[in-house]
């Protein structure tokens, strides 16, 4: 009986320990500043069958004044825009920032037919974002990709809706 004693509080002053932490230190950005995104048909909504897919990686400066993306694409034809949007996993999402083209709207086809590699790399700033993150400060998307609520969509002349998708997550 003593050692069950000894154990609950031990675990109560744990518990009491992560809590008072918890209450005095700021939830923080994760550490490393680096986002990715595995693109794929399977997340697309409605979801896609195609042989499509890519990556998109996300680098915070330190500053958290701007964010440097690359999106690569493989195996996927006639690409129309690449863009990143606000929503949970499963649901539908609004645009917040063009990444192909740079700025709306979609010129004609750029890449026609088979295109694989880097479809867009460049530097998102506060004055890119856009739809419900217009006029807020790089920070407020910042915290809505910790939240897991940023995805990558990469729509074809096939799929205008999106052929490919894929949920921002911190990067290993």
């Amino acid at each position: 009986m003593k050692t069950y004693t000894f154990l609950l509080i031990l675990l109560s002053l744990i518990f009491l320990g992560t809590l008072t932490t918890l209450a005095i230190e700021p939830i923080p950005i994760h550490h490393n500043y680096q986002y990715l995104a595995i693109l794929s048909g399977d997340e697309a909504l409605p979801p896609q069958n195609t042989g499509a897919f890519g990556n998109a990686f996300f680098r915070l400066d330190q500053e958290m004044n701007q964010i440097t993306y690359r999106v690569e694409v493989y195996n996927i034809y006639d690409v129309l825009m690449a863009t990143l949007r606000l929503g949970s996993p499963g649901k539908e999402g609004s645009l917040i920032v063009w990444l192909f083209p740079e700025v709306p709207p979609p010129t004609p086809i750029k890449y026609k037919g088979l295109f694989e590699g880097v479809l867009a790399e460049g530097v998102i700033t506060e004055d890119r974002l856009t739809g419900k993150f217009n006029g807020f400060p790089l920070s407020a998307l910042v915290q809505e990709i910790e939240n897991g609520r940023v995805f990558v969509q990469v729509d074809t002349l096939l799929h205008q809706i999106g052929e490919l998708r894929g949920q921002l997550i911190p990067a290993p």
